[in-house]
Protein backbone atom coordinates (compact mmCIF):
# COMPACT_ATOMS: atom_id res chain seq x y z
CA UNK A 1 0.00 0.00 0.00
CA UNK A 2 1.17 3.06 -0.84
CA UNK A 3 1.09 6.09 1.91
CA UNK A 4 2.87 9.27 2.56
CA UNK A 5 4.86 9.45 5.58
CA UNK A 6 5.98 12.84 7.61
CA UNK A 7 9.52 12.58 9.24
CA UNK A 8 9.36 15.29 12.07
CA UNK A 9 12.86 15.93 13.77
CA UNK A 10 13.26 19.01 16.18
CA UNK A 11 16.74 20.60 15.12
CA UNK A 12 19.92 21.00 16.98
CA UNK A 13 17.83 19.05 20.37
CA UNK A 14 21.17 17.63 22.08
CA UNK A 15 23.49 20.76 21.77
CA UNK A 16 20.58 23.05 22.47
CA UNK A 17 18.86 21.53 25.67
CA UNK A 18 22.34 21.28 27.14
CA UNK A 19 23.13 25.01 26.33
CA UNK A 20 19.89 26.09 28.01
CA UNK A 21 20.29 23.81 31.33
CA UNK A 22 23.73 25.18 31.21
CA UNK A 23 22.44 28.99 31.31
CA UNK A 24 19.93 28.06 33.96
CA UNK A 25 22.26 26.14 35.93
CA UNK A 26 21.20 28.94 39.27
CA UNK A 27 17.82 27.46 38.88
CA UNK A 28 19.17 23.51 38.64
CA UNK A 29 17.31 23.32 34.91
CA UNK A 30 18.86 19.87 33.65
CA UNK A 31 19.54 19.43 30.41
CA UNK A 32 17.60 15.96 30.98
CA UNK A 33 14.55 18.47 31.88
CA UNK A 34 14.52 20.47 29.02
CA UNK A 35 14.88 17.53 26.86
CA UNK A 36 11.71 16.00 28.42
CA UNK A 37 9.98 19.47 27.92
CA UNK A 38 10.25 19.64 24.51
CA UNK A 39 9.11 16.12 23.67
CA UNK A 40 5.96 16.71 25.64
CA UNK A 41 5.77 20.04 23.37
CA UNK A 42 6.03 18.85 20.59
CA UNK A 43 4.22 15.73 21.15
CA UNK A 44 0.85 17.47 22.35
CA UNK A 45 1.04 19.45 19.23
CA UNK A 46 1.38 16.47 17.12
CA UNK A 47 -1.02 15.16 19.27
CA UNK A 48 -3.50 18.40 18.33
CA UNK A 49 -2.47 18.22 14.66
CA UNK A 50 -3.70 14.45 14.62
CA UNK A 51 -7.30 15.35 16.15
CA UNK A 52 -8.03 16.95 12.19
CA UNK A 53 -5.54 14.94 10.25
CA UNK A 54 -5.57 11.84 11.67
CA UNK A 55 -2.59 9.42 10.89
CA UNK A 56 -3.02 5.66 9.90
CA UNK A 57 0.39 4.95 12.30
CA UNK A 58 2.57 7.46 14.46
CA UNK A 59 5.55 6.67 16.79
CA UNK A 60 7.75 9.11 19.19
CA UNK A 61 11.45 7.50 17.98
CA UNK A 62 14.31 8.24 19.80
CA UNK A 63 14.43 11.56 21.66
CA UNK A 64 14.33 13.92 18.93
CA UNK A 65 12.15 12.02 15.78
CA UNK A 66 8.78 11.91 15.31
CA UNK A 67 6.87 9.49 12.78
CA UNK A 68 3.71 9.88 11.20
CA UNK A 69 1.66 7.66 8.43
CA UNK A 70 -1.09 8.83 6.55
CA UNK A 71 -3.37 7.33 3.34
CA UNK A 72 -2.88 10.13 1.07
CA UNK A 73 -0.52 12.78 0.54
CA UNK A 74 -3.16 15.46 0.94
CA UNK A 75 -3.89 14.10 4.61
CA UNK A 76 -0.36 14.71 5.33
CA UNK A 77 0.87 17.92 3.67
CA UNK A 78 -1.93 19.61 5.76
CA UNK A 79 -0.96 17.65 9.00
CA UNK A 80 2.23 19.08 8.45
CA UNK A 81 1.15 22.34 7.40
CA UNK A 82 -0.74 22.46 10.78
CA UNK A 83 1.96 21.24 12.41
CA UNK A 84 4.83 23.73 11.29
CA UNK A 85 2.05 26.61 12.31
CA UNK A 86 1.31 25.85 15.37
CA UNK A 87 5.20 25.10 16.33
CA UNK A 88 5.87 28.74 14.74
CA UNK A 89 3.08 30.00 17.04
CA UNK A 90 4.93 28.36 20.03
CA UNK A 91 7.73 30.34 19.08
CA UNK A 92 6.97 33.73 18.19
CA UNK A 93 3.73 33.94 20.81
CA UNK A 94 5.09 31.97 23.74
CA UNK A 95 9.17 32.38 23.68
CA UNK A 96 9.79 28.42 23.04
CA UNK A 97 12.53 29.34 20.79
CA UNK A 98 14.20 25.73 21.31
CA UNK A 99 10.85 24.23 19.60
CA UNK A 100 12.29 24.42 15.88
CA UNK A 101 11.18 20.81 13.74
CA UNK A 102 11.82 20.32 10.40
CA UNK A 103 9.75 17.96 8.78
CA UNK A 104 10.34 16.06 5.48
CA UNK A 105 7.47 13.94 3.29
CA UNK A 106 7.70 10.47 1.88
CA UNK A 107 5.59 8.78 -0.56
CA UNK A 108 6.08 5.32 -0.73
CA UNK A 109 4.97 1.84 1.51
CA UNK A 110 6.74 2.97 4.32
CA UNK A 111 8.51 0.27 7.31
CA UNK A 112 8.92 0.83 10.73
CA UNK A 113 9.92 -1.47 13.17
CA UNK A 114 11.90 -1.50 16.50
CA UNK A 115 12.14 2.50 15.78
CA UNK A 116 13.96 1.99 12.68
CA UNK A 117 13.21 3.07 9.23
CA UNK A 118 13.32 -0.28 7.18
CA UNK A 119 12.44 0.87 3.93
CA UNK A 120 14.39 3.97 1.25
CA UNK A 121 11.80 5.95 0.78
CA UNK A 122 11.58 6.60 4.90
CA UNK A 123 15.25 6.64 5.34
CA UNK A 124 15.44 9.55 2.97
CA UNK A 125 13.03 11.83 4.75
CA UNK A 126 14.60 11.05 8.07
CA UNK A 127 17.90 12.05 6.37
CA UNK A 128 16.03 15.19 4.80
CA UNK A 129 14.52 15.99 8.33
CA UNK A 130 18.03 15.63 9.94
CA UNK A 131 20.09 17.43 7.81
CA UNK A 132 21.49 20.37 9.47
CA UNK A 133 21.34 23.87 8.12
Amino acid sequence: MTSAVIIAEIKGFAALSTELARAMDEIAVTAERVRASAIIIISETAAECAKINVPTHSAHIGGDTWYFQFDTVDGALRFGHAFLHRCRRLVTENGLFFVKPSIALAVGEPKLSDGRFLDDESIDAYRLAAIRH
